[in-house]
């Protein structure tokens, strides 16, 4: 693993270079089989490089998978393996913050770089959540997740999440004025979520019970 000129300030990247540019982007066989090939650059935290932080569960802690770069191999859980699997893109880099790769498990510096983390995700352009791959109807979950999300966001109910509209959302979701034309559209979301629910219901109990 790359020596950092200082823990207190210096963090590691982990650069994963796409699994085959020219592939036809549906081809996961091709995506899934290809060798994962990447490499670990050293930055300031005062000024990282953009990148995403990955949050997930270690699981039962054993590193008992291996991977490979051009110059060394690491060990890490398994659900670190699937989750980087998964992550890595078809045409493009991605550089990622994952303490399993980036902190030395083994070495002091531990210490020095935790406090770093808040620092790590604040300045990422993005965090990946990881809570494992598509099982027991999770996709279908997400897409009505998602397609609710996407309605209430166009009826621009995020635009009460300040402190001085935040008060009329109350009357919204209570249904004081009916005639209002926010609650009526808001109301008839409310009247659709439950038969998504239902319809996913097992899907969704399985998405909570994971780690």
């Amino acid at each position: 693993m790359i020596t950092l000129p200082s823990p207190k300030d210096h963090i590691r990247l982990l650069k994963l270079k796409p699994s085959n540019p020219t592939a036809d982007r549906n081809d996961d066989n091709g995506h899934f089989n290809a060798d994962i090939d990447g490499e670990v650059v050293v930055a300031n935290i005062s000024d990282p490089p953009s990148h995403q932080a990955v949050s997930y569960t270690w699981g039962g802690g054993e590193r008992n998978s291996v991977i490979s770069f051009p110059d060394s191999k690491l060990l890490v859980t398994e659900t670190l393996d699937c989750a980087i699997w998964h992550l890595r893109k078809r045409d493009r880099e991605v550089t990622l913050w994952i303490d399993q790769v980036c902190i030395n498990q083994n070495d002091s510096e531990k210490n020095d770089q935790v406090p770093l983390m808040s620092q790590i995700y604040r300045k990422a352009t993005r965090v990946l959540i990881w809570l494992g791959p598509a099982v027991h109807g999770s996709d279908a979950v997400l897409d009505a997740w998602r397609t609710l999300g996407q309605q209430a966001r166009d009826q621009q109910l995020e635009s009460y999440y300040t402190e001085e509209r935040y008060p009329l959302l109350e009357g919204i979701l209570s249904n004081a004025n009916p005639n209002d034309q926010a609650t009526k559209e808001f109301q008839k979301l409310l009247k659709e979520a439950p038969y998504v629910y239902q319809h996913h219901l097992a899907s969704m109990v399985a998405w909570f019970q994971r780690p």
